[in-house]
């Protein structure tokens, strides 16, 4: 006899090499997409508002040297944040609080961050990547954030402000 036809075929490692495989594939994937998030560490609070109406506007200007000067808002149902992205919250300021900070008017943050929304994307099948929402993003990666305010049935209803300096 010869010895090709002695040896028994090994199930166990053709079994390991059909699991293993997609394991691999899978779990470089998540780290791909989870892991760039952890690169993301932006330096600068930024301020917005949002309106408790469909359609609301606030007048508003910001000076060279930084200062927020808010024209008349009488007539507007608008709630002011503070977003501090070292604690990674959103907290309500007053008016008053908002025009002793100095701002950025600029939409990219001087460390190169912009604060963006993504809408829903459907995907194929089974999979879909149904969150969307406010996010916030550098050329290399981007990290969602948890906004307060926003009420997703409007598109336009939070605006940015301007970056804290």
């Amino acid at each position: 006899m010869s010895e090709k036809n002695n040896k028994k075929p090994n199930h166990l490692k053709d079994l390991a090499l059909l699991f293993s495989v997609p394991a691999v594939v899978v779990i470089v994937a998540a780290a791909a997409i989870y892991g760039s998030q952890l690169f993301v560490r932006p330096s600068y609070d930024f301020v917005y508002y949002d309106c408790y109406e469909y359609e609301c506007t606030l007048d508003y200007t910001i000076a060279k040297d930084g200062q927020l000067t808010v024209k008349d808002q009488s007539d507007n149902k608008v709630t002011m944040y503070y977003y501090d992205v070292k604690r990674d919250a959103a907290r309500v300021i007053s008016p008053e609080d908002v025009r002793s900070l100095q701002f950025d008017p600029l939409s990219k943050s001087p460390d190169g961050y912009t604060l963006a929304k993504e809408t829903a994307k459907s995907g194929f099948l089974f999979w879909s990547n149904s969150g969307g929402g406010w996010y916030l993003k550098n050329e290399l990666a981007s990290k969602k954030i948890d906004v307060q305010g926003y009420n997703s049935y409007y598109d336009d209803d939070i605006k940015f402000l301007g970056w804290v300096k």
